[in-house]
């Protein structure tokens, strides 16, 4: 019951410290990003070393959110976070980004991280880099049936209307995708 707690003066004195609040909202996105970067440096490290392990697919589970915890509740920040971590996402022509959050059910409004956009997943090497885009662009593209035999995943909890806006918000907003992102081919 103490998941979102706007004010922390009834536990800690508040006064000695900077800054009265700990907004949950920066918690939830700077706990997003290091496991993210964690788990895109794995996949660096092991495409160089020739490894092989389960890490890009991690990655691309991690980065669809699809093994997302539902929020027990709405989150809210305490601090203008939030309004600015929005305006620095890259908007499609409907306004649209993948740092619009959710916060109501899940984190964000489009299930696809923002860490797309970053130099670490962009510096992957190439062939780890297309291979996950490649999936992403499967997943986004999948039928009902191959979401549940594939993917383990239910259609109704990613619905077909999510995924599209999705795909036309990376098609329009990330540079240098591969040539199967320029035709949309959701079933």
């Amino acid at each position: 019951y103490r998941a979102n707690l706007e004010f922390l003066d009834p536990f800690v004195d508040t006064s000695k410290y900077l800054n009265p609040h700990s907004d949950l909202v920066a918690h939830l996105i700077l706990d997003h990003q290091v496991h993210g970067h964690n788990l895109i440096t794995r996949v660096s490290m092991e495409q160089q070393l020739g490894l092989k392990s389960d890490v890009e697919d991690r990655l691309l589970r991690y980065i669809l959110f699809l093994d997302e915890a539902e929020l027990a509740g709405p989150v809210k920040g305490t601090t203008d976070y939030q309004a600015w971590f929005e305006k620095q996402g890259k908007r499609d022509a409907q306004g649209r980004s993948l740092k619009d959050f959710d916060l109501k059910t899940r984190l964000f409004r489009y299930r696809l991280s923002y860490l797309i956009y970053t130099d670490s997943f962009n510096k992957m090497p190439a062939p780890a880099r297309l291979r996950i885009l490649r999936e992403v662009y499967a997943f986004l593209n999948a039928t009902d049936a191959e979401l549940e035999q594939a993917w383990d995943i239910i259609p109704s909890r990613f619905p077909l209307s999510e995924r599209q806006a999705i795909q036309q918000i990376v098609a329009e907003t990330l540079p240098d995708l591969p040539d199967f992102w320029k035709q949309p081919e959701i079933k």
